[in-house]
């Protein structure tokens, strides 16, 4: 298999499709959606709308990652922008840096529908509170999205941005 992250987004889309069935029977008429830094609840949307938003948006960023994937490995080299450009897309190593760039998206798309299966949990959660308040406070939430969504980028980016090793 070229890229088992493929794989891996669809298996947390489809994970996302079942988590919006599932909140369709759970969730109250009126869902508490937005929150501030504190984690206090400062907007409401309905259940039909909430539910439509998230199938919109998780399976939206995964067709979104997907797409990306799909251009690192069709785009001709001067509409990719990558540090050592000249090195990394000759034609010798085009085909293989072509793929790590595939396979970053990928996993940022996992990073990002694992994000949101996770935001939309604390979502249901707050709305099981008589308070409303997120379970989880909001810098945390914060901290898994960088781990979740940056993360990927962070290896390729430093192994792109180094110098190459001279030829032996």
């Amino acid at each position: 298999m070229k890229y088992p992250q493929f794989l891996l987004l669809v298996a947390l889309a489809v994970l996302s499709v079942v988590q919006a069935a599932w909140l369709q029977f759970h969730l109250p008429a009126l869902v508490a959606t937005h929150f501030n830094a504190a984690g206090e609840v400062n907007g409401w949307m309905s259940r039909a709308y909430f539910l439509r938003y998230e199938l919109g948006f998780t399976l939206g960023m995964g067709a979104l990652f997907t797409t990306l994937a799909f251009l690192c490995v069709v785009l001709p080299a001067a509409l990719i922008n990558l540090p050592r450009k000249d090195y990394w897309l000759a034609p010798e190593r085009s085909t293989d840096t072509r793929r790590r760039l595939a396979g970053m998206a990928l996993a940022c798309g996992c990073g990002a529908e694992a994000f949101f299966i996770f935001l939309h949990q604390q979502l249901y959660l707050a709305n099981l509170r008589s308070d409303h308040q997120l379970p989880i406070p909001a810098g945390v939430t914060m901290a898994v999205a960088v781990v979740l969504i940056a993360g990927p980028v962070l290896r390729p980016l430093l192994r792109f941005s180094r110098k190459p090793a001279p030829p032996a």
